[in-house]
């Protein structure tokens, strides 16, 4: 995945992706979901989503925080 980022070279790309990711394994693997690892996985995800945002623009952010939000419940 952070291939695909770093070709971008876009924070906002960087950003969708990573929700993208978080949201994809979250809803598509509920099972596994149940796994240490995975959940670990996803919270070091959302750690790093955060610390991504926070480099945004100040609308930007907003919007972000909202989907990571959606994400998190």
């Amino acid at each position: 995945m952070k291939k695909f980022i770093r070709y971008s070279g876009n924070k906002e790309t960087e950003v969708q992706l990573l929700i993208h990711f978080v949201y994809a394994l979250r809803e598509n693997v509920p099972k596994v979901f149940n796994s240490k690892v995975i959940r670990d996985l996803v919270a070091r995800q959302i750690t790093l989503i955060k610390v991504r945002i926070s480099t945004l623009h100040e609308d930007l952010q907003f919007d972000y925080e909202q989907e990571l939000n959606m994400i998190e419940l």
